[in-house]
């Protein structure tokens, strides 16, 4: 089964040397899905910088479908094109579903 989500974003930096960034948005899931599964929802998300390379993160996306969690972790900025996150995720839909997740971006 193939399936796909479309979102938008939008997101705030406030000032000061740590000042946080808020992100809100929504989004639609496309393709098939079981009958009573969330196919819209809105999402959040806040980092907080605790120094240049170290930040607190959590997002949060709504909805009893496949991206229905909210996850608290920390950002570690590698180098200017890598980064790391750490992070554990708590299902919307109950204890059964949580999980550690690790996971490593480079920016081309």
């Amino acid at each position: 089964m193939t399936t796909g989500m479309l979102y938008g974003v939008g997101s705030k930096i406030f000032s000061g040397a740590h000042g946080p960034r808020l992100t809100f948005g929504s989004y639609n899931l496309v393709g098939r899905f079981d009958d009573g599964t969330d196919k819209a929802g809105v999402l959040a998300g806040y980092e907080q910088p605790v120094t240049k390379r170290f930040a607190f993160v959590a997002d949060w996306f709504s909805g009893k479908n496949d991206v229905g969690y909210v996850t608290a972790g920390t950002g570690i900025t590698i180098s200017p094109k890598q980064n790391l996150y750490v992070g554990y995720s708590f299902g919307n839909q109950g204890r059964g579903n949580n999980s550690l997740g690790v996971y490593y971006g480079y920016s081309f």
